[in-house]
This record gives structure tokens, sequence and C-alpha cells, in this order.
């Protein structure tokens, strides 16, 4: 009697290994698949940032190249809410011998308009922008992109944000004019 309680436990615990190893196998494929997934939204993205960036990389060099401008700035406004950022692109056309150049980008006087009240000099924007700051050098004839990141953090008041840009040449002469990057934060 004593090997027929032993014989069921047995059949028991070879039902529960079984019943295990079956829930682990299926636990792996779905963890496989959720992975899979993954990678493929996280694919589409990247793809989809890459068009964003070759379209505007295409739309700077036809204000370079076609319109004749030598700094440009395609997409200067974006419409923002707190916590979200957007990239903009500058291009620099070199139209003179070798030179080396700098981009700056400051907050504009006045750059902010609440949605309310008057019009007042930036709260603190400096902290919002960023970009590569190091001089480079152009050829004649010669192009630059610069990307610019523009982060508006989760406290920022709603209302209108003004950034200049600026591009100097190696001894601190401006290079085109004032461009300007115009945020509004809802």
């Amino acid at each position: 009697m004593n090997n027929r309680k032993w014989s069921g436990s047995k059949k028991g615990a070879i039902e529960l290994s079984v019943n295990m190893l079956v829930v682990i196998i299926i636990s792996l494929i779905v963890l496989a698949g959720g992975i899979t997934l993954l990678y493929k939204f996280l694919a589409g993205a990247e793809g989809l940032k890459a068009d964003l960036d070759s379209q505007t990389e295409e739309q700077i060099q036809r204000m370079l190249l076609q319109d004749g401008k030598i700094v440009a700035l395609p997409i200067n406004k974006a419409i923002l809410p707190r916590g979200e950022q957007k990239t903009f692109g500058l291009g620099v056309m070199n139209i003179g011998k070798t030179e080396t150049f700098n981009v700056f980008i400051s907050p504009s006087s006045p750059g902010y308009f609440p949605t309310t009240g008057s019009p007042q000099d930036n709260p603190q924007t400096n902290s919002w922008v960023l970009f590569d700051d190091s001089a480079f050098s152009l050829e004649q004839q010669e192009s630059h992109n610069v990307a610019i990141l523009i982060s508006v953090p989760t406290d920022a008041e709603n209302g209108i944000y003004l950034f200049d840009v600026s591009v100097r040449k190696g001894a601190g002469l401006a290079y085109g004019g004032v461009q300007k990057i115009q945020i509004d934060v809802k």
C-alpha cells in the first residue's frame, strides 16, 4: 500500500513538472514576440526620424544653393507642449575663402510673450537649447548643417518664446542675418 502512495505522488510530480515546462515555454514565446514587436516599433520610429532629418537637410540645401542664402533656417517655428522637444536645422554656406565659423544662440530681447500681459525678457531659457557650439571650418562653396534641439521644461509658462540664432566668422564678424526660432508653449 505504501508503494501505491509513492507511485501516485511520482505521477503527480511528473505532471507538475511537465505543466511547469509548458508554462515556461509559452512565457518565452510571448517574451520573444514582445521583444520582436518592440524592435519593429523602434526601427519604424528611427526610419521616420531619418526621413524628417533628410527632409530638413534637403530644405536647407535648397535654401543655400537655389535661393542663394548663406545662412538658412528653413523651419523656425514650433508649437510644443511642456516637456516636449523639437530639433531645428541650421545651414551655413561659405561663399568666401576658407573660414572658421561659430553658431551662437541666445534668447531674444524681449523674448517672452505671455498669453496675457506684456512682453518680457526670457525667464532662464538658456538651458532649453542644446547644439554643437564648437567652431567649424568651411572651404569656399562648402556648407555645414547644425542641429539645434529646443527642449521645453515641464514647468514652462504658456506663451511665445523667441531665440536669436547668429553665425559669426572667425574674427567675430557677423555672417548672414540673425535668424529667429519661435516656440509657442501650450
